[in-house]
């Protein structure tokens, strides 16, 4: 009984001094994990930081503001697709591509010549046929169309008015086609803008590697059978092309 009593004394003894010794373990981390304070006072600049450390640029946030600074700006699609919408190239210029308002507005520009032209073309042959196949004699339009040296009777009496009426319409038809189309693809110019303004607001902070490169080296293909002879009877040569993003 004694003996059992004695050990269970040495067992508890032991314990109790672990305990102490993890506790005093514990009040020195806590003593040397203690922060610190530094004082604006104790730091000089000019002598812990050199020209050649590298540096950490904090930035404040983003803006999707018009007039935006550039080290800040940050396009909003939406908005892209809006200006765009409001006045063609408006979009571009928010995003900061100004290099393709030249494209644009001579794109345009050239569209809205053709109208213009085709248009007029139009309208003198709709007016020359209009004026042939009524029989009015005061209708006079057509005359602009007779070959120069003919007089407009020796003309029809020469081709006939049905034939010239004929050619007046087809003139009429394909400048039509053409004034029709030109203006489908100045349309067609102007939602082009848009969704390149609203491409371009999405794409603005996409990042790509910067290793971007092509490798061209020549390459032997192998082929793999059973026959037992050389594997150079057995090979293609060629160049492998291969790009690396």
């Amino acid at each position: 009984m004694k003996l059992k009593t004695s050990i269970f004394a040495l067992c508890l003894s032991l314990c109790v001094l672990n305990a102490q010794a993890q506790i005093a373990e514990f009040e020195n981390l806590q003593v040397e994990n203690q922060p610190t304070t530094v004082t604006t006072n104790e730091i000089n600049v000019e002598e812990d930081i050199h020209d050649d450390a590298p540096r950490i640029s904090i930035v404040g946030g983003t803006s999707h503001a018009f007039f935006a600074p550039s080290h800040v700006f940050s396009p909003d699609p939406r908005r892209a697709w809006i200006y765009s919408a409001i006045f063609p190239g408006l979009g571009q210029t928010y995003n900061r591509q100004f290099w393709k308002l030249p494209i644009l507005y001579g794109a345009a520009a050239g569209f809205v010549y053709a109208i213009s032209w085709n248009q007029g073309h139009f309208r003198d042959a709709q007016g020359a046929f209009v004026d042939l196949v009524s029989g009015d004699p005061t209708a006079t339009r057509w005359h602009y169309f007779v070959p120069p040296g003919m007089t407009p009777e020796q003309f029809l009496e020469l081709r006939g008015a049905d034939w010239f009426a004929g050619v007046l319409e087809r003139r009429r038809d394909f400048y039509r086609h053409w004034r029709d189309l030109s203006i489908i693809l100045t349309v067609g110019l102007y939602f082009l803008a848009m969704v390149d303004a609203y491409v371009d607001a999405r794409l603005f902070s996409f990042t790509m590697s910067q290793d971007l490169s092509m490798r061209i080296a020549p390459a032997m293909i192998t082929q793999k059978n059973n026959s037992q002879n050389s594997t150079l009877l057995n090979s293609a040569y060629g160049l492998q092309w291969s790009f690396r993003f």
